[in-house]
């Protein structure tokens, strides 16, 4: 009989080497051939992770690091991390055999009429157990749990990479607004002189005063926009408190010296963008590693409906004192159990099935994620080659339109040009302006768009938190 015992546990790990369930495969994405859009500046390559240095703007640089510094949004992915590695570390355990040191002591009495009958028990020992992991489901278990812990890390990267690109565009539209408030400002500047011309020669009686009311009307209008234009300037500041975590009078001393300087990236240029690319953003890294714990916990469920074995022993150093007399006996147990499924009703089948729809769900998501991917490098690249395009043209339009309205200023002040005329080019400028600012902006906009795109220039895997 005592061969037999011997014998289970060497059978069993021999066994050990059984793992059930599928092994995970790196599903291929189905990706464009090529890109639509042409790539800025001929795909030269750079790195982009040192991409905001392009900005040569050191407050944004401070305002993107204080972003990250004090930010809920990276320590909540912070904290999932140290989660998700607690629970791998869990399931890493479970491999191992457990040893508890436990020790008690009791004292008892029993009276027999006039007889009294004390007893000390003391006993200190140890209990030792193995589940022997026959057909891998603790394997698989760590496994997934390996994977979920990947995923988080690269969660939290792309959590840095939102945050940075939500910072920097909200920067950007920012001083985009403080250069059309200006040249609202100038706008009204040049409208208050006019009215105070016009209104002057309607009491001189060498203008109608219908011309002293349109001007008057054009001021207050003016007024208007520049009020409205100061309101949205501080929206964005607002927001950019909020994700700086600075206080408003901080912020706003940070800001100055800077008010209404669109950062240009200078002689920026992006990697030659391959398709594959996009299979390294972190979020679509994170949906494989979501199927990757999916196809592990097809294992665990697998594994669920075959036997399992375990290995229990203990040791115990016993004292037992009784009136006068007092015993040491020593205890000791050795011995395999065995579980065997039986009948459930279908509980363990079904679970299999379950764990497959899970891993079929995360297949699917995985995909979405690579489309989207896809789809948000395609739109940056021509949002891209549009500004591109839009940019000479603009500052043309812009160059020849402030060169008619000062030729119409001049005229006008002598006399030999209408107000009509005079607004009627104002107009004209200020919407060439408000356009050349809007090709700058969405310039910027298009290059954080695909910094965000590639993942913030992200190149491997193997990314850390030592940075936190």
């Amino acid at each position: 009989m005592s061969h037999r015992l011997v014998l289970v546990p060497i059978i069993a790990l021999l066994l050990a080497a059984c793992t059930v369930g599928p092994d995970f495969v790196r599903p291929e994405p189905v990706l464009p051939a090529r890109w639509s859009a042409p790539l800025p500046h001929g795909g030269q390559a750079v790195a982009l992770q040192a991409w905001w240095r392009q900005f040569d703007d050191p407050r944004l640089d401070a305002i993107i690091a204080a972003a990250e510094a004090d930010s809920p949004t990276l320590d909540l992915a912070v904290a999932r991390v140290a989660e998700a590695r607690a629970n791998a570390g869990v399931r890493e355990a479970a491999l191992s055999p457990t040893l508890t040191g436990n020790e008690s002591a009791t004292r008892s009495s029993t009276a027999f009429g006039p007889q009294v009958f004390q007893s000390n028990v003391f006993r200190a020992g140890f209990d030792a157990g193995w589940e022997l992991d026959l057909f891998g489901g603790n394997r698989r278990a760590l496994e997934a749990a390996r994977a979920r812990q990947r995923a988080a890390g690269v969660d939290w990267h792309e959590a840095r990479v939102s945050l940075a690109g939500e910072v920097a565009d909200t920067y950007v539209t920012l001083r985009a607004c403080e250069a059309a408030r200006m040249v609202q400002e100038r706008n009204l500047a040049s409208r208050l002189q006019t009215r105070d011309l016009t209104v002057l020669k309607a009491s001189a009686g060498f203008a109608p005063k219908a011309d002293a009311d349109r001007a008057e009307g054009t001021v207050a209008e003016t007024a208007s926009t520049v009020a409205a234009k100061r309101g949205e300037c501080e929206l964005h500041v607002n927001v950019l408190t909020k994700l700086t975590g600075w206080s408003r009078d901080r912020l706003v001393d940070h800001l100055a010296g800077g008010t209404g300087v669109v950062p240009i990236p200078r002689d920026v240029s992006v990697e030659a963008v391959p398709a594959r690319a996009i299979t390294q953003r972190p979020d679509v890294v994170s949906a494989e590693m979501a199927v990757a714990a999916a196809s592990a916990e097809i294992g665990v469920a697998e594994a669920d409906r075959y036997p399992g074995v375990s290995l229990a022993g203990a040791i115990a150093l016993n004292r037992i004192s009784l009136g006068q007399g007092a015993t040491r006996p020593t205890t000791w147990s050795f011995g395999p159990s065995v579980s065997l499924p039986i009948f459930d009703a279908g509980r363990r089948k079904s679970a299999v099935l379950a764990a497959r729809a899970r891993h079929d769900q995360a297949m699917a998501t995985w995909r979405e994620k690579v489309r989207v991917a896809a789809r948000e490098v395609e739109d940056a690249l021509v949002r891209l080659d549009t500004a591109a395009t839009r940019a000479a043209d603009a500052q043309r339009a812009l160059d020849r339109y402030e060169s008619y309205v000062a030729a119409v200023e001049n005229r006008h002040r002598g006399g030999l040009a209408s107000l009509l005329e005079l607004e009627d080019a104002r107009r004209l400028a200020l919407l060439a302006t408000e356009a050349d600012l809007d090709v700058r902006r969405a310039r910027v906009a298009s290059w954080i768009a695909l910094y965000k795109a590639l993942g913030g220039g992200w190149q491997s895997a193997t990314d850390t938190l030592a940075a936190r």
